[in-house]
């Protein structure tokens, strides 16, 4: 990423939303859904955490922003947060910068979350891959 594209993006804050969980709420009567994911929105506000982590071990900085939940960037019209958020949703899709492992049988992957973004690539129809995952409470943003 670009000195310039640093700088931009040093400070700012994206907003998150857990909208990718709202359709566990379908199952029920409209009136009711309704009531509970304003009950939700109202206990559980979007959360705003720095669009450039640090990592707490090793200092690192790393985006914190993904397709799924980052919305915005606090402070910024929509136009300029949705444009800024894609040129920086399309770097995790850049295959220099990803990791890539080659599956077999009894594999075993452990990652530090905090700086990982997650690129899903569907490379391996028609088999089925099988995974479990383990996840472990983390720190807070910063």
């Amino acid at each position: 990423m670009s000195d310039k594209l640093q700088q931009l993006i040093s400070g700012l804050e994206a907003i998150h939303d857990f909208k990718p969980f709202r359709r566990k709420f379908d199952h029920l009567p409209t009136a009711e859904k309704h009531r509970r994911l304003a009950e939700m929105e109202e206990q559980l506000p979007n959360p705003a955490h720095p669009l450039v982590r640090t990592h707490p071990i090793t200092r690192k900085k790393a985006l914190f922003v993904n397709e799924q939940f980052t919305i915005g960037i606090k402070g910024m019209h929509n136009d300029e947060s949705r444009a800024l958020l894609d040129l920086l949703f399309a770097q995790v899709r850049i295959p220099e910068y990803q990791f890539r492992f080659r599956w077999q049988p009894n594999s075993m992957v452990f990652w530090d979350n905090r700086p990982t973004q997650h690129y899903a690539a569907n490379d391996y129809y028609p088999r089925r891959r099988t995974m479990h995952r383990v996840t472990l409470k983390g720190d807070k943003p910063v």
